[in-house]
Formats: structure tokens, sequence, C-alpha cells
């Protein structure tokens, strides 16, 4: 039965290589299908973009808040 040491030695390594397999496969290159102007009406490319006071509305600064808030929050308590 190998050390603890070796142990852990041998399952970073096992992550490693899993991590490894995961990224080259995530590296391969492959033809896209679509484009989403294609199957999405909503994406006009002719028309000019829409302006950022649209884009960030109250419900968008309250859901970036809704999201942020906890992620902030568990910094704090992983810091202690």
């Amino acid at each position: 039965m190998p050390l603890n040491g070796e142990r852990l030695l041998r399952r970073q390594n096992a992550w490693r290589a899993w991590i490894a397999v995961v990224v080259a496969i995530g590296l391969v290159p492959v033809q896209a299908s679509a484009h989403v102007k294609w199957f999405c009406s909503i994406a006009n490319v002719t028309l000019s973009p829409v302006s950022l006071g649209r884009l960030l509305t109250p419900l968008f600064a309250f859901v970036c808040g809704g999201f942020l808030l906890p992620v902030f929050a568990g910094f704090l308590v992983d810091g202690q």
C-alpha cells in the first residue's frame, strides 16, 4: 500500500490527465452548422446596435446585483 504522499501524487496526476483530455477535446476544431442570425429573427445585423441606455435597465442592475451579492458574500465568508 503506497504512502499517503504517493497516493495524493497519483490522484493529482490522474486529475491533471483528465483535465488535459477535456482541454484537448475542447480544442479540436469542428465545423459550425449554423449562425445565430440564420435561426433567430431578433438578431437583425442590418440594424444599428442597441444603445447602452436601453440595455442597462433597472431590472438588469437588479438581476446583476442578485447574482453578485451572494458571490461576494461567499468570498467574504471563505476569507475568514
